[in-house]
Order: C-alpha cells, then sequence, then structure tokens
C-alpha cells in the first residue's frame, strides 16, 4: 500500500479509481467549484494565464474556459494529466475559447518563470497534498514567487471548523496576504451523503447525490449554522506588489 500523500499514493488512486474524489457524483462538488470560478469572475472579468494546481481530471481546470487565454494544469498523477490533456485535445474550436496545457508537476519542485500568472487555483487542497507545515509554506512562496505582481491565489480547503483561522492565518504568514475568506456551508450535504452511504450504487440514492437541488436546500440550511454548518473555506489571496 502506498502512503498517504506521496505521488505514489495519487497516481494509484487515478489509475485504478478513475475518478476517486468524487467531483462529478456529488451535487455539493459542483457547487463548489462553481462558487471558485465564480470568486474568479468577480475578482476580475478575464485573465491572460492560469495556473491550476492539483488539477486531477480537470473537472474545475475546464470550467476556467473563456475566462483566461491560457490555462496550465498540474498534478503528480501522470494518468490524471494524460487524460485531461486528452480532453482537451478533443474540445471543439468553437467550444475551446482557451488554450489548456496540462503537465505533470508538483508545485513544491515546478519551474514556471517568476511572474507568469494572474491567477494561481490551490484547491482541495493543501491540508491534504502535503505532509507538513514547510511543505505548505513553500508551495505558497512558490505560487507567489510564480504570480504577475498583484495577482490573485484562490485556496479551497476541506478541514474543520475549528482551524479556518489558523489557514487563514498560516497564509498571511506566506508571502500572499489574504483578502477574502468565505466558509461554503456543505457541512450538511456531506451529513447527508453520509447517511446513504450504504446505498451509494442504487440508483435512486445516486441521483439524490447528483441533485442540485438538495444541495442547495441543505446550504441554505447550513449556512444558520455560522462557521460550524462549513466543511470547507474558500481564500482569496494576493501578491503584493
Amino acid at each position: 500500500m502506498y502512503p498517504k500523500k506521496s505521488e505514489e499514493f495519487y497516481e494509484q488512486k487515478y489509475r485504478t479509481e478513475g475518478e476517486p474524489w468524487g467531483y462529478t457524483k456529488f451535487a455539493v462538488e459542483v457547487l463548489r467549484h462553481e462558487f471558485v470560478i465564480n470568486t474568479a469572475k468577480a475578482l476580475k472579468p478575464n485573465y491572460v494565464r492560469v495556473l491550476d494546481v492539483g488539477c486531477g481530471k480537470g473537472h474545475l481546470t475546464f470550467r476556467l474556459n473563456g475566462l483566461a487565454a491560457e490555462v496550465v494544469g498540474i498534478d503528480v498523477s501522470k494518468t490524471a494529466v494524460e487524460q485531461s490533456a486528452l480532453f482537451a485535445e478533443n474540445l471543439t474550436s468553437d467550444k475551446n475559447a482557451t488554450k489548456f496545457q496540462f503537465v505533470t508537476k508538483n508545485i513544491l519542485t515546478a519551474d514556471f518563470p517568476d511572474n507568469h500568472f494572474d491567477l494561481i487555483l490551490l484547491c482541495d487542497g493543501i491540508e491534504e497534498w502535503f505532509s507538513n507545515d514547510e511543505e505548505k509554506m513553500e508551495a505558497l512562496k512558490n505560487a507567489n514567487k510564480f504570480l504577475k505582481p498583484g495577482g490573485y491565489a484562490i485556496l479551497s480547503d476541506y478541514q474543520k471548523p475549528h482551524h479556518f483561522e489558523y489557514f487563514i492565518s498560516f497564509i498571511n504568514k506566506s508571502p500572499l496576504k489574504v483578502q477574502k475568506s468565505f466558509p461554503l456551508n456543505d457541512r450538511l450535504c456531506y451529513q447527508f451523503y453520509s447517511w446513504l452511504k450504504m446505498g451509494a450504487n442504487l440508483k435512486i440514492v445516486k441521483q439524490l447525490f447528483a441533485s442540485r437541488s438538495i444541495a442547495k436546500v441543505l446550504v441554505k440550511i447550513s449556512s444558520w449554522l455560522g462557521k460550524k454548518g462549513s466543511k470547507h473555506i474558500c481564500v482569496v489571496a494576493q501578491k503584493a506588489n
């Protein structure tokens, strides 16, 4: 068995499980990706060059189509990168308003030019990919280095609500500076999915998992719980000029 968080672990997951993280299976995951993209759009109407770190099979990456002239997706899994690149090749020209490139890289060792991107996504996430705070900080420092002056980084992470403030303060210890943060009010969605986990292979349960309407209602109810109603936080940070 490969140790968790190693590059071999992620490669094995994509090679054997197809889509390990349920980004198309669960409506709450789709809503979260939409939230990230809408947040990016609110910061700027369009971008020249965007980096998606930990792109996987591109479920978030391809949502950037039309928002940026160029998008680079990187992941430590060669299998995930190859599948994303194949999908990009099959996009018809009238549907593909963005030039996509996918590369097998680790943000810790990536060699992009300084001041190269005006937006970097680090979603799902810093807390999972790296085994210690030193690696997390190095990832944030590299993101800052690769950003143009004034460029933005958007981070989202699954974690316990009491950890949110520490996560924000940790980002602020890097060269990046937090501008905004948003609890995503998704706790009841994950609770709902856990209740039905035993029947996950049933058609009706799959439909419930994929229901945007149910997810939106649960998000609304979770918002009444304040910070405790969230399992994810989304953070917007910026490179200082």
